[in-house]
């Protein structure tokens, strides 16, 4: 009779112990994540946002996601949803996780050709090495860049960490912990500076072409105007700085206008003894007639 007693104690107390044992093959704990960008952009003073994207189609058990950014390089990180403390009943064992989001795993045979209509913080997306469209909890990251920042570039690093619970034994479920990293360049400019764009003018060039002939050269109160020697571009051969002689072109026999001058003056002379002795012979033959 007491052999009969024991076995049935036994069995009561061995209930509540298989009923909490789960077959562990089926636990598996995945989620996969979405960077969106790794390289941004921000000005001193302002802040810039980005995308992380967290979903689970391999996995049997719920993923609690907790994203722990810290200040680096006085450039503040935010995220949202903001962590928080919630409990869940892990196979009748209360348990406290600490988690900005939860995503539920789904079969990946379940997913939808079709795009659903997104709804509760859940964003369908497409991935080419999968057949269907994904559900996608998201994070929003903010960088702030204070305004004591130097502008440059920054690394900046985003601790992840993901867990799978579990049950366990004496009233505690066993959780699994997937530690993770997201690195992101942060490129801090200054705005401050007032961006200006304007059409730089075109200095105007002269361009003289060299020939090998000799050109008359008017002297600088004939020529009327001035160059900017600056402003010529020579093309050809280089040209020479040695006084070219001038050449009369009616009588080849002056080689200034000096020459000119004293030819002139020499013709009026002869021009002048001419006409007096034209009028003293005529002067003479008028007196032989009355004569």
């Amino acid at each position: 009779m007491k052999q009969v007693i024991y076995c049935i104690l036994l069995a009561v107390f061995l209930v509540p112990a298989v009923s909490a044992v789960v077959d562990t093959s089926s636990f598996l704990c995945n989620a996969a994540t979405i960077q969106k960008q790794k390289t941004l952009t921000v000005g001193v003073g302002d802040s810039v946002e980005t995308l992380i994207g967290f979903f689970n189609i391999h996995g049997t058990r719920t993923v609690h996601v907790l994203i722990s950014p810290t200040k680096q390089n006085d450039i503040i990180v935010d995220v949202s949803p903001t962590s928080s403390i919630v409990s869940y009943d892990v196979a009748g064992v209360i348990t406290d996780s600490t988690e900005n989001l939860a995503v539920d795993p789904v079969d990946v045979n379940d997913l939808q050709l079709e795009k659903p209509v997104d709804s509760d913080g859940i964003t369908y997306t497409k991935i080419d090495v999968i057949a269907g469209w994904i559900p996608v909890k998201f994070a929003v990251i903010k960088f702030s860049a204070n305004k004591i920042v130097l502008p440059g570039s920054y690394t900046m690093t985003i601790p992840i960490t993901i867990a799978c619970f579990d049950a366990g034994v004496a009233g505690k479920a066993s959780p699994l912990i997937i530690d993770r990293t997201m690195t992101y360049e942060v490129n801090v400019v200054d705005r401050s500076i007032a961006f200006k764009e304007t059409v730089v003018p075109v200095k105007p060039v002269v361009t003289v072409v060299v020939s090998t002939e000799i050109p008359t050269i008017l002297p600088v109160e004939q020529r009327g105007e001035s160059v900017d020697s600056s402003a010529i571009e020579v093309v050809g051969s280089a040209v020479s700085t040695t006084p070219v002689p001038i050449v009369s072109a009616s009588t080849g026999l002056f080689a200034s206008q000096n020459g000119n001058l004293i030819f002139i003056l020499i013709f009026a002379l002869l021009a002048i003894a001419g006409y007096y002795s034209y009028n003293a012979y005529f002067k003479k033959d008028k007196g032989g007639d009355k004569i």
